[in-house]
């Protein structure tokens, strides 16, 4: 069934292609946040360390957060994530905060829903929109220092699928306006979380659009030794709204992937690489107009649906990817 949001996100992305926001986890790992900004009054005598948590800080610095969305929209993104990647049981029980982690997600969607609503009472005119960011893949060591949940290599189906319906749930009941399953490292996990997104939706009576973007590493291939031909032929069974591809490297080396990604899927693409491979030390070095000009290259070839940037990119990165892609035609569905 089509739902209300899928028609809007669908005529949004029409006749122009959509700019996407750019990192949290990064951007939130350069203020330096000291260890008391992870905790609030319930908090102040949890035992583990919270910091480097940064879903926690929906709950505990909302200020913060939403001081990002807003960023984000002002340099010119049409869709905005969530903070809240590593929101679900699994992966908050490594902080000891499991019982936490659907008010993580709440909150998070809220705080999106806030500054988008914002934005539209500003600017009527121009469609924004709140993207569900859920993580459903494992730590990948080759990418350093990566914004990936810890501990999820051990959760089995069952537990997989509990934590993601009732992440999407609390997406949902937050407010967002599709849900975005990102930096997927293989098709079973891809699988599992779209039913339990589905499932979510069924409970709450809200039927919502679903994003699907993989991770590769240089070879092409997916952490589980996929192909993206594979990749592609089973995420078209599941009737998303796009599909695409995230995180791990710089647009210019996931530029001939995403040729081989366009080939092999009739359906829409997004498109949002890390600003450049990070360093020994996790830092991304690749400026705002490198990115930028990498992305718009791509987009011009008529490839892509929506565009944006992930770990190490900033709103200037996402404000210059604005300016590239403006007037450039979307992929064709």
């Amino acid at each position: 069934m089509t739902s209300d949001a899928s028609e809007r996100l669908a005529a949004a992305g029409a006749t122009r292609v959509l700019v996407l926001d750019g990192a949290y986890g990064t951007q939130f790992r350069a203020i330096n946040l000291p260890e008391s900004a992870f905790r609030d009054a319930s908090l102040a005598r949890h035992s583990i360390p919270l910091a480097g948590n940064y879903e926690v800080l929906n709950l505990t610095r909302p200020h913060i957060v939403r001081g990002l969305h807003d960023a984000y929209l002002t340099a010119g993104a049409d869709i905005i994530e969530t903070n809240t990647f590593n929101a679900n049981a699994i992966i908050q029980a490594d902080f000891g905060l499991a019982a936490q982690a659907v008010d993580m997600a709440r909150a998070g969607a809220s705080l999106a829903r806030a500054a988008v609503n914002a934005a539209l009472a500003a600017d009527p005119t121009r469609p924004r929109f709140v993207a569900g960011a859920l993580g459903v893949t494992r730590r990948d060591p080759a990418r350093q220092d990566a914004d990936s949940p810890p501990g999820i290599a051990d959760a089995d189906d069952a537990e997989l699928h509990e934590a993601c319906m009732a992440a999407a749930a609390a997406l949902i009941e937050g407010g967002v306006d599709l849900i975005l399953l990102e930096t997927v490292t293989n098709t079973h996990n891809a699988r599992l979380a779209v039913e339990a997104a589905r499932h979510a939706m069924k409970a709450t009576q809200i039927n919502l659009p679903i994003v699907v973007s993989g991770t590769i590493g240089r070879d092409g291939r997916f952490e589980s030794g996929e192909t993206i031909e594979a990749f592609a032929d089973f995420m078209a069974e599941l009737d998303l709204h796009a599909i695409g591809l995230n995180c791990a490297l710089a647009a210019r080396d996931l530029a001939p992937h995403v040729v081989t990604l366009a080939r092999n899927t009739k359906g829409r693409l997004w498109l949002y690489p890390n600003a450049g491979y990070p360093d020994a030390k996790g830092h991304y070095h690749e400026t705002a107009a490198e990115t930028a000009t990498a992305l718009g290259a791509i987009a011009a070839q008529g490839l892509l649906n929506t565009v944006g940037a992930c770990c190490g990119s900033t709103p200037t990165h996402i404000a210059a990817l604005s300016r590239v892609t403006s007037g450039l035609k979307p992929r064709t569905i």
